[in-house]
């Protein structure tokens, strides 16, 4: 699925930390679904991190 348009209605820096991986569209809206990467933010690097979920 081509979803680079969408990332047009994210706010700016959402997709350096989730991916899109689904989007449903209907008459009046749009539901984008996001996955959360795993990657830890680089001035956490080197720390101990535990992921607590979104």
């Amino acid at each position: 699925m081509e979803t680079n348009g969408y990332r047009l209605l994210l706010p700016e820096g959402t997709l350096d930390y989730f991916d899109i991986v689904d989007v449903k569209e209907s008459g009046s809206e749009v539901v984008i679904y996001l996955e959360e990467k795993n990657v830890v933010p680089l001035e956490y690097a080197g720390k101990e991190t535990e992921s607590k979920g979104f």
